[in-house]
């Protein structure tokens, strides 16, 4: 950008420096030479421009020049200001909006993903607790199932030992021998009674590892959650160390900047120093000119000097930010720290607690082990028992019978007790699973709050992150709105001395040209793809104007190759005022290049079009005197009929195609000569057939945005010191 402006510079400077200075030089009074002291300029014999004579009114005449000169370099200074801050403004604004966008995606992806992940978590508490419900209901039915047995089996020992009395009475000389069960029963019963409160004793002593168990696992999740809490910690520390370095590699680029500014002032500062020099050395209208220059090289060596300070003041307040950002990433860090040493003593307690769970499990595995070991003692017992018993039955022959009966109810009440047994089993087992699932169900229910709770973290970030873009955006939006308003009016001084200078150029070549084909009126190239361009056409039958008859064409450049360009067009048949027509054929000249009338010449066969006409035509012609045409698109055959295609005044817009194929590659391309066939005519008596002839329409539409440079202003700039140095030069007579 800065190559091409510098080009612009060199260009304003060699066509208007001599201009300016004539200007400049027309405001002082001319007159031939005579002897009057008053006369000031004279006509030189020698062909040179003019001599200075008299310098009286001299210096007022300088004055005002240097005035001019002033003047503009103020304006240009303004405006240079005007454009750099509207380029820092965009150029901020596009940063800071980008940024935010990041953010805002970033936080917006983190926040659907804990959303999934919270979803997922609390679908698996629901059924770690239906699981856990469903066991403690299973535990339950067959606590009651155990219970039951145990009934069954008091009730059948009642039985048993109300038979076994009978027994007794019945065989009273057997007594010593049923004596002798009596006491291993009852030694059986001891041994089973003691064995059942050593099964209490190791069921307690599993209850207690249980909830040990729970209690480590409780300090285990509040350990891990120190944990996640310490990270997120240093995380923050680390993201507040990132913006800390960031604001710190800002101020080394305002301390360059600065840096580059001053060295530049005092570059100034010492260029308007040796001028000043210059000015007191000299005399007369040499010293005066010398001092307007010195003057305007002070004030620039002060405007380079404030913008300076400036920067040198905005280099001092990013550091001001950078110092803070510094001091905040160090307290996040302390921060981080003491959470991960809470972490680290919460790991600590939940490991001894764990320590302490396995210690109470070991002392639960070794009163099971005492328990199982009293039940087999009891077993051994209750088989000496037995074993007395069949003695005593032996011995009591005679009561066989009775003892028979007792027996059977005994047995009865042996497998209700068994049965009751294996029940209570079942029952403890199931309550062992029901408790076990209860425990995941709350680890569970756990990871579902602690990711309920990131969830939420993550949603407020997310609606912050999108709250600052949209505030980014409207300032992105606002100063590019004002970057577009400062350079509105100097777009809209470019293009016309654009205009002026293509009509001139036109003018020029068509008074020097020989050739009867018309100039083209536009000019195409690679900058020009995709751009539309719109032509208006009037219409003439019987070579008389028809108001009314009227077409609009829309063309649109798709591609260019340099062999071959391709265009889109839409064409609208707009007759109005009582007027219906067909448009049945458009075409044009195609010349190589924007200033003279030589024509490019199209390569038949590969030059075409598609869609609401279908054919191209090289070198016809359109009736009605319109004469020659290098290219028409047509439905027919020949540029002079369209069969019954083309657009009517009631179809509205209607589109095709064509491709521009020529003999040789060329860099750009003009088009001219621009005309329609009308046929199909209704509304006038002069004739159902006609010819309408283009013109160019440029739309009003406002200049793309884009940042200010520097233009006319600049070199209006230069233009005026040039032409003071134009007078310095001029030597006094």
């Amino acid at each position: 950008m800065s190559q091409i402006n510098s080009q612009k510079i060199v260009g304003y400077i060699t066509c208007g420096l001599s201009s300016l200075a004539l200007v400049i030089g027309s405001q002082v009074p001319r007159a031939e030479a005579s002897n009057d002291s008053n006369v000031i300029y004279s006509t030189n014999p020698s062909g040179s421009l003019f001599t200075v004579t008299t310098p009286a009114g001299a210096k007022a005449t300088i004055n005002t020049a240097a005035n001019t000169v002033d003047t503009t370099l103020k304006q240009l200074a303004d405006k240079l200001a005007a454009d750099k801050l509207a380029q820092n403004a965009v150029n901020s604004t596009t940063a800071e909006t980008a940024t935010a966008d990041k953010l805002a995606k970033a936080a917006k992806e983190a926040s659907d993903r804990a959303a999934i992940e919270l979803s997922k978590i609390e679908e698996a508490a629901k059924a770690a607790k239906a699981d856990a419900d469903k066991a403690l209901t299973d535990a339950s039915n067959k606590k009651a199932d155990a219970d039951k047995a145990q009934i069954d089996a008091n009730n059948k020992k009642v039985d048993a030992d109300n038979a076994q009395k009978i027994a007794d009475n019945k065989k009273a000389d057997t007594g010593k021998a049923q004596t002798d069960a009596n006491n291993k029963k009852a030694d059986a019963d001891k041994a089973q009674t003691d064995a059942n409160n050593k099964k209490a004793d190791a069921n307690k002593a599993q209850t207690d590892a249980n909830n040990k168990k729970a209690d480590a696992d409780k300090a285990q999740t509040d350990a891990n959650n120190k944990k996640a809490d310490a990270d997120k910690a240093q995380t923050d520390a680390n993201n507040k160390k990132a913006d800390c370095d960031k604001a710190q590699k800002i101020v080394d680029s305002k301390k360059a900047d600065f840096d580059n500014a001053q060295k530049i002032a005092d570059s100034k500062k010492a260029d308007f120093e040796k001028a000043q020099k210059d000015a007191d050395k000299a005399y007369g209208l040499d010293k005066i000119v010398k001092q307007q220059i010195a003057n305007i090289k002070k004030a620039d060596a002060d405007n380079a000097q404030t913008d300076a300070n400036n920067k040198k003041a905005d280099c001092d307040k990013a550091q001001v930010d950078a110092n803070n950002k510094k001091a905040d990433a160090d307290k996040a860090q302390t921060d981080a720290n003491n959470k991960k040493s809470y972490a680290d003593k919460a790991q600590i307690d939940a490991n001894n607690k764990k320590a302490d769970c396995d210690k109470v499990q070991i002392d639960a595995n070794n009163k099971k082990s005492d328990a199982d070991k009293a039940q087999t003692d009891a077993n051994n017992k209750k088989a000496d028992c037995d074993k007395a018993q069949v003695d005593a039955n032996n011995k009591k022959a005679d009561a066989d019978k009775a003892q028979v009966d007792a027996n059977n109810k005994k047995a009865d009440c042996d497998k209700a007790q068994i049965d009751a047994n294996n029940k209570k089993a079942d029952a403890d087992k199931a309550q062992i699973e029901a408790n076990n699932k209860k425990a995941d169900c709350d680890k569970a229910q756990t990871d579902a709050n602690n990711k309920k709770a990131e969830a939420d973290n993550k949603k407020i970030e997310c609606d912050k992150a999108t709250k600052d873009l949209a505030e980014k955006q409207t300032n992105q939006k606002a100063a590019e709105d004002k970057a577009a308003q400062t350079c509105a009016e100097k777009d809209k001084a470019e293009a016309a001395a654009k205009d002026a200078k293509e009509a001139a150029d036109k003018e020029t070549a068509t008074k020097g040209s020989t050739s009867t084909r018309p100039l083209p009126i536009i000019n195409f190239n690679l900058s020009d793809i995709g751009k539309k361009f719109q032509f208006n056409f009037d219409g003439s039958v019987a070579t008389q104007n028809v108001s009314g008859l009227t077409s609009t064409a829309w063309l649109t450049l798709k591609s260019f190759t340099g062999v071959a360009a391709n265009f889109d067009v839409a064409l609208d048949n707009t007759s109005s005022n009582g007027i219906n027509s067909r448009t049945s054929g458009l075409g044009f000249n195609v010349y190589s290049d924007l200033l003279s009338t030589n024509k490019l010449d199209l390569a038949s066969g590969k030059t075409s079009s598609s869609g609401l006409f279908s054919n191209a035509v090289l070198n016809g012609n359109f009736p009605n005197q319109f004469g020659d045409i290098d290219v028409c698109f047509t439905d027919g055959n020949t540029c002079q009929g369209g069969q019954n295609g083309g657009v009517r005044t009631e179809d509205g817009l209607q589109k095709f195609s064509f491709s521009l194929a020529f003999n040789k590659p060329v860099d750009s391309f003009a088009l001219g000569n621009f005309g329609v066939r009308y046929q199909s005519i209704e509304g006038t008596n002069l004739g159902t057939s006609g010819t309408g002839q283009g013109k160019y329409y440029k739309s009003k539409e406002p200049s793309p945005r884009r940042v200010p440079e520097p233009g006319t202003s600049g070199a209006l700039g230069l233009f005026a010191v040039g032409a003071l140095r134009l007078l310095k030069k001029k030597p006094l007579v």
